[in-house]
């Protein structure tokens, strides 16, 4: 790994972990639906500027997977409110655990 992608890979690993209570609070106060989307349709839009940023330059780049890092770490919390909201509570226990452990049933 060349000293840039280290950065970009970096940049990405650690800004979800500062926005779990930040997306917690976004899901409670705006509703979990919109802040899930915003946060996947934000995602994807800075996964489609990655190539343009990355011929930029490579702070560009590292900016831009910091920015998406954020984006993307509100999912997990508003996905939790998602399914405190929308499931029943006798089907919560076996519907959560294949809503998390089901991508990896092959």
């Amino acid at each position: 790994m060349t000293p840039a992608s280290q950065d970009e890979a970096t940049s990405f690993v650690n800004t979800p972990t500062y926005d779990l209570v930040v997306g917690g609070r976004l899901a409670e106060r705006y509703g979990a639906k919109w802040v899930f989307g915003m946060s996947i349709l934000s995602g994807g839009v800075a996964n489609f500027l990655t190539p343009t940023a990355a011929r930029l330059h490579y702070g560009v780049l590292i900016a831009l997977r910091a920015m998406q890092g954020f984006f993307q770490g509100v999912t997990w919390p508003s996905m939790h409110a998602c399914l405190a909201q929308w499931i029943p509570p006798l089907e919560r226990p076996s519907f959560v655990a294949f809503v998390y452990f089901g991508k990896f049933i092959k």
